[in-house]
This record gives structure tokens, C-alpha cells and sequence, in this order.
């Protein structure tokens, strides 16, 4: 579920964009963290955690906490609350010890590490 109308922020949905999660499409907007257009498809469980092999989400929605941590195109640890969708992006859910990532440049969000 989206927001349609805000009183303040104007052009709340900008271009469509798909990607896929689970190996399921899925559509959001241009702007949109992948955390929130995930909470918008209906998807609340993100992965599970390393010990217990718990559910896990989006916890502080700030980047801070490292709860809501996923595969976004083979990078793993990738905090789907600090990225922004892109069209075409590959995600999947994170199930316990992720694979070590892979060293090279085309990292998610062109950042330096993951």
C-alpha cells in the first residue's frame, strides 16, 4: 500500500519501477528505499538471523541497526533501509550467515563496502 495523497509533499509517485525479490516482481517508485516499497508490497520478514534463525525486518528504518540486512544483486549485508530501489535490482532474502561478498566495483549502491 502506497500513500496516493499528502497535504505537504507533493508528486509522491514518480516513475514505476520493477525489481525482483524472492525471485517475485515486484513494482515501486523511483525514490523509494527498498525497505519501504517491500512494506508496501506486503513483505514484513526480510531473512532470518544467524543464531536462532529468527525472523528478521525492518527494525529502525534509519540504517543504523542492521535488522532489515538482504542480497541485493549477489552483495550481501546490504541494508534494505539505506538503498533506494532501482529497476532491475535482484533481491533476496537474507537466511542466516551470508556468503562472504564478492571483491569488485559494482557494488549496489556504488558505495565503498557493503
Amino acid at each position: 500500500m502506497h500513500i496516493e495523497t499528502h497535504p505537504i509533499l507533493s508528486d509522491l509517485h514518480k516513475t514505476p519501477v520493477t525489481f525482483t525479490y524472492d525471485g517475485h516482481a515486484v513494482t515501486a517508485y523511483e525514490g523509494q528505499t527498498l525497505a519501504g516499497a517491500l512494506m508496501a508490497a506486503g513483505v514484513w520478514t526480510l531473512g532470518t538471523s544467524r543464531s536462532k534463525g529468527e525472523a528478521r525486518g525492518v527494525f529502525c528504518a534509519g540504517g543504523w541497526c542492521g535488522n532489515c540486512l538482504v542480497t541485493v544483486n549477489g552483495w550481501s549485508r546490504v541494508k534494505a533501509c539505506a538503498i533506494l530501489v532501482k529497476q532491475g535490482m535482484s533481491v533476496q532474502a537474507q537466511l542466516g550467515d551470508p556468503s562472504v561478498p564478492r571483491a569488485s566495483s559494482d557494488r549496489p549502491y556504488g558505495g565503498e563496502g557493503v
